[in-house]
């Protein structure tokens, strides 16, 4: 279990964005950790889903606004899948990422700088120090996510593109 004390911390992720593969387990494993804590794990997604505790899922027409709101992002999608539109826009709105060391996942996340590559072969234990890590002391959260937005600002700009 991961406790924020009274702090809220939420990451946003997409139904999308977590691999076939992990979906199930991923999503038992997330409501297992965040259990009797502040944290919660947001979903977008059209799918029609029973509310577990500390998930919420939300119908993809509230993501645009919402997931810039989010304290991070996570991506665990297939390696065939791109993230770049994903990272570079959560970074340019500094919302650090939390994302695999696949495809090209790992590309424009900096780890522990903009956010936290995960080594798949062990992700719940590393998802866990990346979420702990960012909770417990949010002095590193706000660096990640100052560094993010100055990275995004360098490369992207005004990036305006939707997600």
């Amino acid at each position: 279990m991961i406790s924020s004390g009274r702090r809220r911390f939420w990451i946003a992720t997409h139904e999308e964005w977590i691999r076939p593969s992990l979906k199930s387990e991923f999503f038992s494993y997330m409501g297992d950790i965040f259990r009797n804590s502040n944290c919660k794990l947001v979903c977008f997604t059209n799918k029609r889903s029973n509310q577990k505790q500390n998930i919420q899922y939300i119908p993809l027409a509230q993501s645009g606004r919402l997931w810039k709101e989010a304290h991070a992002v996570l991506t665990f999608a297939s390696p065939s899948t791109s993230m770049k539109g994903v990272h570079s826009k959560s970074l340019l709105h500094g919302i650090p990422v939390i994302t695999d060391d696949e495809g090209d996942h790992g590309y424009y996340v900096n780890h522990l700088y903009t956010g936290y590559i995960v080594d798949l072969r062990k992700w719940r234990e590393n998802l866990v120090s990346a979420v702990e890590m960012m909770v417990k002391e949010p002095s590193v959260w706000l660096t990640m996510r100052a560094n993010a937005k100055r990275m995004g600002k360098v490369y992207w700009g005004n990036w305006d593109e939707e997600v």
